[in-house]
C-alpha cells in the first residue's frame, strides 16, 4: 500500500496509520474495516508522529529551515570541551593532592587547604561552564522548533 498524498507516494506498512515522510493519515482515506477505531490516546500518539513527520518534511525541503546559528553551535561546543578539559585537571589535581597530603608529601598545611578549596570550586566551575553550552543549545533547538512549527501551521492553513 502506498501514501494517500498524490504529492507522496511513500510505500507504507499497512500497520502504519500515518505516512512517516508527509504525516498523511491513511486511515481517514482509506478505512480498514477489519481494525478496530482507534483510542483517543492513539490518535494523540499518530498525530504527535504526523507533526514530526510534517516538520521533517518541511525542514528537508525548505531553506529557511536548515540549521542556522553556525556561530552559537560552536560556541557551545566550545563551553563543553572547555568544561571537559577543566572537569580532567580538577580531578587530577585533586588525586594528587589528596596522594601528596596521604603520602607525607612536601605540601604544608595551608596548601592542603588552598587544594581541597579549589578542587570542589573547579567542578562547580566546570560543571557551569557546561550548563551554559547546553542551555546556548537548548536556545537554538528552541528556536528551530518555533520554525517549523510556524511553518507547520501556515502549512496547514
Amino acid at each position: 500500500m502506498n501514501c494517500p498524498n498524490p504529492d507522496c507516494g511513500v510505500p507504507l506498512d499497512p500497520s502504519e496509520q500515518f505516512c512517516p515522510l508527509c504525516g498523511t493519515s491513511v486511515r481517514a482515506i482509506e478505512p480498514s474495516r477489519e481494525e478496530p477505531t482507534p483510542s483517543s490516546h492513539d490518535r494523540d500518539v499518530g498525530s504527535a508522529r504526523a507533526d514530526r513527520a510534517v516538520a521533517r518534511r518541511h525542514t528537508l525541503r525548505d531553506p529557511t529551515l536548515q540549521p542556522r546559528y553556525g556561530a552559537l553551535r560552536t560556541i557551545a561546543q566550545i563551553f563543553k570541551i572547555v568544561a571537559i578539559i577543566i572537569f580532567i585537571a580538577m580531578g587530577t589535581g585533586a588525586i594528587l593532592a589528596f596522594a601528596a597530603a596521604v603520602g607525607g608529601g612536601d605540601l604544608d598545611k595551608d596548601e592542603q587547604i588552598l587544594l581541597a578549596i579549589l578542587a570542589p570550586v573547579g567542578f562547580l566551575i566546570a560543571l557551569f561552564i557546561y550548563g551554559g553550552g547546553e542551555v546556548v543549545k537548548l536556545f537554538i533547538d528552541l528556536e528551530e522548533n518555533t520554525r517549523a512549527m510556524r511553518k507547520t501551521l501556515e502549512h496547514d492553513s
